[in-house]
C-alpha cells in the first residue's frame, strides 16, 4: 500500500501532523493537542515520516513523558455503502515527545533519521529507575503487541464504525433524537437502566 497521507514533522517544542490545509500540533513539554491550519514550512521543521492517523497518546506514569501513537501501516478491508473505505490498523509505532527520541516499534514510512535517535539524558532532564525504564519499556512492548500482532483494530475515515447504520439514520435528522443517544456506547461508560 502507499505511504500514509500524514506528514510528520518534527519542531523543538512539538510533533506537527499535516494533512492538505490542516495540521495538529502535538507540544512534547505537556502532551496538548491543538488544532491548525496550514503549516508554513521553513528550516525549523524536520521531516520525520509519514503516518496514516494518530490513535492518540498515552502516559504510563504521572511523571512520565507523553507518547504518541501513530498508525504507520495499514490493510485497506474493503469499502461498505454509505460507510467509506475500511482499514485494519496492522501496525503502530510509538513516538516520544521528548527532543531527540528514536520513535518505538519501528521507524515512521519514509523517515529520513534528523537524527532522532536517543542520547542518553538530557540536561535538566531526571534519570530514571532502573526499574520503572524496565516496566515502562514492558507496557511500551504490551501496548505496541496489542496493535501489531492482533490485527483486531479497524477503522474508516468517513465513519464511526461503532455506530449501527439505524443510529446514523437518527442522527441524520429522520426522527428526533435525546444527545445522550448521539454517544456512541462505547463512551458511556455507566450506561443506566433509564437510557433505554
Amino acid at each position: 500500500m502507499e505511504k500514509g497521507s500524514i506528514e510528520v514533522l518534527l519542531t523543538r517544542d512539538h510533533v506537527v501532523l499535516v494533512k492538505d490545509a490542516h495540521s495538529l500540533w502535538c507540544s512534547r513539554k505537556n502532551g496538548a493537542l491543538n488544532p491548525g491550519n496550514e503549516v508554513k514550512r521553513d528550516s525549523t521543521f524536520i521531516h520525520a515520516g509519514y503516518a496514516y492517523g494518530i490513535v492518540g497518546k498515552v502516559k504510563f506514569f504521572s511523571d512520565a513523558e507523553w507518547k504518541l501513537l501513530l498508525i504507520t501501516q495499514v490493510s485497506s478491508q474493503g469499502s461498505l455503502p454509505h460507510w467509506g473505505e475500511i482499514f485494519c490498523i496492522e501496525h503502530v509505532t510509538v513516538m516520544s515527545l521528548i527532543e531527540d527520541a528514536q520513535p518505538e516499534g519501528s521507524r515512521l514510512e519514509g523517515d529520513v533519521d534528523a537524527g532522532l535517535h536517543r542520547r542518553g539524558s538530557k540536561a535538566g532532564q531526571k534519570e530514571k529507575p532502573k526499574e520503572i525504564e524496565k516496566l515502562e519499556k514492558r507496557l511500551t512492548e504490551c501496548l505496541l503487541s496489542m496493535f501489531n500482532d492482533s490485527q483486531s483494530f479497524y477503522y474508516c475515515t468517513n465513519s464511526n464504525l461503532t455506530q449501527s447504520l439505524q443510529r446514523r439514520m437518527v442522527t441524520a435528522g429522520c426522527e428526533p433524537v435525546t444527545p445522550w443517544m448521539r454517544v456512541s456506547v462505547i463512551a458511556l461508560s455507566n450506561k443506566c437502566d433509564h437510557f433505554e
